[in-house]
Formats: C-alpha cells, structure tokens, sequence
C-alpha cells in the first residue's frame, strides 16, 4: 500500500531567484542545462530565464528585472526522497556556481 502511495504523489516546487549580473544569471542556467541530461522517470526541471510564471497557485515577484532573474520548476511523480535529493543537488549546483561566478 504504501508502493502504490508513493507511485500516485505529484510533487512541484518553482524557485525565483535573483541575481545581481547576467552573468551570475547566464552562468548558472548553463550549468543547470548541462545538469539536466538524465533525470530518473516521472522527475523533470524546466528553467526560466524571462521570469514569468503563470498557472496554477504559484506566485511570484521577481524583485530585479526579468533580466536578472532565473525560474526553475522541478515536476516529480512518484518518490519523495528522489525528488528532495535532486531538490538539494540543485540547490547544492546553484551555490557553487554563484560562488565561482563572483
């Protein structure tokens, strides 16, 4: 029972982040992009650089400009440890490539 639990979650988180150049910006999207290749089943990333985010409950307020903001949506159906691990590699990838940028 609790297999078949699991198998029926859907989770989303979206993330807004700001950053201070384009450069910051555009050095994390590529290394989130090349990040990005092999997903298990049922988990997927989808990356923003306009910072629009529409739909559903999400609400956003980027406080820079579009420019400098990123939006990153992760989709998981399924396991929960699989999607907060993929959760805290990202987080994890973001925090060192801001920190090798700046």
């Amino acid at each position: 029972m609790v297999r078949s639990l699991a198998s029926q979650l859907r989770l989303d988180i979206t993330i807004g982040i700001n950053f201070s150049c384009s450069a910051e910006k555009n050095a994390v999207k590529k290394a989130l992009i090349a990040d990005n290749v092999s997903f298990p089943d049922g988990l997927s990333m989808e990356i923003d650089s306009r910072a629009k985010c529409g739909g559903g409950r999400v609400k956003l307020k980027v406080e820079r400009t579009a420019a400098l903001a990123l939006v990153i949506r992760i989709s998981s159906e399924g396991r929960v440890d699989t999607f907060l691990n993929t959760l805290d590699e990202l987080l994890e990838l973001i925090s060192v490539a801001t920190k090798v940028i700046c």
